[in-house]
């Protein structure tokens, strides 16, 4: 029926590259994304705080996890995974969307109308998966985050956390930082181990799962750390003692890992060792 389509609005693409936001110009050189890295979104979260206006960024948090949730729970389209979403639907609208709600956030009356109605259908006793729409809060979710780049990221670059920030965001280390915390926080299990513990996991893969598959990605991967410590190596000098200590370390685990790893070849067990003796003698 007319009345029960769903509404659609159109999607704003965001601005071009070639285009220079405000977010973008914040600052001098180089600038932090406030909504994406999330450090930023921490700093602009004590800044909005302080303009009681919290709301916006915690809208755009929901709204992208609604997001993550819709493209997760789809691949499942049972009744319990409708209901999931359907009950995630209900408190975004509720806590942001709905006039009057508590932290009803600042957007156009037409697309407040808009995920009214299309809110109504998913949430009708007979919805089915076809009611499930993930952009059903993102021209909302773009309103927001228009104001917040127009005005707010303007205001915030003078802010003694944004600055700090910055300056820390721009060291050399920063990005392998980043990348080293990312990758512990998918792979709890790394905090705890030595490079001798990542080289006998890698050599495991490669006795336990003997397919060119894995072989080759362990091959790859030794051959970029082995590249990598050939750079540092030259970079920091190392005293005698610490390469007389380190070379009786690689001579028990080299041949460990020579052991260990026939399936993968000569070659990976040589990388192997290669590795494992720059990496000692640089730290």
């Amino acid at each position: 029926k007319e009345t029960e389509k769903r509404v659609h609005l159109s999607v704003r693409a965001p601005p071009s590259v070639g285009k220079k936001s405000a977010e973008s110009r914040v600052g001098r050189g180089k600038s932090v994304n406030l909504l994406e890295d999330k450090d930023g979104r921490e700093v602009l979260r004590k800044f909005l705080a302080k303009e009681k206006s919290e709301e916006n960024l915690n809208f755009w948090e929901a709204e992208k996890a609604f997001v993550a949730l819709c493209e997760e729970l789809q691949k499942t389209q049972t009744q319990t995974n409708l209901e999931r979403i359907q009950a995630n639907v209900r408190i975004i609208y509720e806590e942001y969307v709905r006039d009057g709600a508590p932290q009803q956030v600042n957007i156009a009356i037409r697309t407040r109308e808009a995920v009214d109605k299309n809110v109504q259908l998913l949430l009708s006793k007979d919805a089915k998966w076809d009611a499930v729409d993930q952009e059903l809060f993102s021209e909302a979710k773009n309103e927001v985050q228009r104001m917040l780049r127009k005005d707010t990221f303007l205001r915030v670059k003078f802010t003694s956390d944004y600055k700090a920030l910055r300056q820390k965001k721009m060291r050399p280390d920063s990005k392998i930082t980043e990348h080293i915390a990312a990758l512990e926080s998918e792979h709890p299990e790394l905090q705890a181990m030595s490079v001798e513990d990542l080289l006998r996991s890698i050599s495991d893969s490669v006795v336990q799962n003997p397919v060119p598959e894995v072989e080759a990605c362990a091959v790859e991967l030794l051959s970029a750390l082995n590249s990598f410590m050939d750079l540092a190596a030259q970079q920091t000098p190392s005293s005698p003692s610490s390469r007389k200590r380190a070379s009786g370390i690689v001579d028990w685990r080299g041949g460990a890992l020579q052991n260990e790893s026939k399936t993968a070849g000569n070659a990976s067990s040589s990388k192997n060792r290669r590795v494992h003796t720059h990496m000692l003698c640089v730290h």
